[in-house]
């Protein structure tokens, strides 16, 4: 699928250095999925060892449906602060965009460039027409986001018992 093609990609933003994770970043993730955030907005993956986050980076670089970036300042280029994912669901018809970050990195518009980077990329290649944001309905700082990232709301879904609110963005027009 498509997503090989991101498997090794790194992009460049003004600030950022968005590279493909690799078993090197276990102990950042396993750090950012018990972050409260994380938890609250994304859910539990019962990732609570270096071992299980080194198998969960294992299963989505094997993932042909899965890229998983993570996100560095260049000022501090040995210190992650956050991830951007594109997942392709069953439940939907284009790939789902996401990021996440640490509490401390919160607040500095870093989710929106690396998101924003990741986006242009796509559209400068012209892999997908349109992509797709999934998010809580009561998690208004992603969903301010998603607005200013120029995402529509498209519906409601019921997804694993939880009401899920998706996004779409329109890439480019298909005649």
């Amino acid at each position: 699928m498509i997503f090989k093609l991101f498997k090794h990609k790194k992009i460049l933003s003004e600030r950022l250095i968005i590279a493909p994770i690799t078993i090197k970043d276990a102990a950042f993730v396993l750090q950012l999925f018990n972050t409260k955030g994380w938890l609250k907005y994304i859910g539990h993956r019962n990732i609570h060892s270096i071992i299980e986050a080194e198998n969960f980076i294992i299963n989505a670089i094997t993932n042909d449906n899965a890229v998983i970036w993570t996100i560095t300042v260049k000022e501090k280029p040995r210190q992650l602060v956050g991830v951007i994912t594109l997942i392709k669901r069953d439940y939907l018809n284009f790939p789902d965009i996401g990021y996440a970050l640490l509490p401390n990195a919160m607040g500095f518009g870093y989710a929106h460039e690396a998101t924003q980077a990741v986006i242009n990329d796509i559209k400068t290649n012209s892999l997908f027409e349109q992509l797709n944001a999934i998010t809580l309905i009561e998690n208004a700082p992603s969903i301010n986001l998603l607005k200013k990232l120029n995402f529509n709301f498209e519906k409601e879904i019921l997804e694993n018992n939880e009401s899920l609110s998706i996004y779409k963005l329109t890439l480019y027009d298909v005649l």
